[in-house]
C-alpha cells in the first residue's frame, strides 16, 4: 500500500502561518480545502475559523461551520472553474511539539468516521532553540486510526502548476480572513465585556461604538493590502507570460 502524502501550496501555508502566528497563549485552527485521489491529498487553500473554545489548548469546529466550509467550497469550485473540497484541518500548538495529543487523535478520528481521507495538519509556533534568538516552526501531518494511534503523512510544500489569476484572488481574499477571524473574536468578547460592565460603566456603549469604528478603519486597510497582493501578483504573472511568449 502506497504512502499516503500531503501537498500544501505555498499560498495555503502562509495563511496557515500567519493564522497561527495570530496567538502565542491559545490554539487556532481552521479547515483545509483542496483535492484527493486516495494515496495523495492537495491542500490548495484554507479557511481560518474564529476561536470558540473556553480552554487555550482546545480547537472547537462545530457541525455548523463544517457545513459553512462546505458550501464555500461550492463557491470557490465555481469561481476557479474545477472542483475543491473540505479535505481536512488544521491547527495550532504554541511553544510545544506538533505532535497530536489524544484530543487531538480523537478528534482526528470524528472526522474520519465521515471521510476516511480526512487529514490533519499541526503547526508547531514560538518554539525558541536553546541558546538562540530564531524560533522553529514545524509542521506536521496525521491521521488517526481505530486505537487512536498517529499515523504519520509525508508532506511537502509545492505551488499549483499552471496556476489561474482566479486562484490568486481566492487566496487574498482568504488570506484577510485571519483579520477577519481576530477582529470577531475581538467584538466577541468586548460585547461580552461591555455587557458585564454597562451597569457599573454607564458610558460603555459609546466605548463601543469608538472601537467598532476602529475596528472599520482597520479592516479597510487590510482590504486594500489584499487587493493590492492581487493586482500586483496578477501583473508579475502577465509579465511572466509576455515574457515567454517574447522569448525565441
Amino acid at each position: 500500500m502506497m504512502e499516503k502524502q500531503v501537498i500544501v501550496t505555498p499560498e495555503a501555508y502562509q495563511i496557515m502561518l500567519l493564522h497561527a502566528f495570530t496567538h502565542e497563549r491559545e490554539e487556532v485552527g481552521g479547515v483545509l480545502v483542496g483535492e484527493g485521489d486516495g494515496n495523495t491529498t492537495s491542500v490548495i487553500t484554507v479557511f481560518p475559523l474564529q476561536r470558540t473554545s473556553q480552554q487555550s489548548d482546545r480547537v472547537d469546529i462545530s457541525a455548523a461551520e463544517l457545513a459553512g466550509c462546505i458550501e464555500k467550497c461550492e463557491d470557490i469550485s465555481k469561481y476557479m472553474k474545477c472542483p475543491v473540497s473540505v479535505v481536512g484541518w488544521y491547527h495550532s500548538h504554541p511553544h510545544i511539539t506538533p505532535f497530536p495529543s489524544h484530543v487531538d487523535l480523537q478528534t482526528q478520528l470524528n472526522f474520519q468516521s465521515m471521510d476516511q481521507n480526512f487529514i490533519g495538519l499541526i503547526f508547531s509556533v514560538f518554539v525558541h532553540q536553546a541558546n538562540s534568538p530564531t524560533q522553529v516552526v514545524s509542521l506536521l501531518g496525521f491521521q488517526s486510526n481505530s486505537a487512536q494511534k498517529e499515523k504519520r503523512l509525508k508532506v511537502r510544500i509545492q505551488s499549483l502548476p499552471n496556476s489561474q489569476p482566479s486562484f490568486y484572488h481566492v487566496s487574498c481574499r482568504l488570506w484577510r480572513s485571519v483579520s477577519d477571524c481576530i477582529k470577531d473574536e475581538f467584538i466577541s468578547k468586548l460585547a461580552a465585556f461591555i455587557s458585564e460592565a454597562e451597569p457599573y460603566v454607564p458610558d460603555g456603549l459609546k466605548l463601543l461604538q469608538c472601537l467598532l469604528r476602529t475596528l472599520e478603519a482597520a479592516d479597510s486597510i487590510t482590504e486594500s493590502m489584499a487587493t493590492f497582493g492581487a493586482l500586483a501578483k496578477l501583473g508579475l504573472d502577465l509579465a511572466d507570460d509576455s515574457k515567454s511568449s517574447t522569448t525565441i
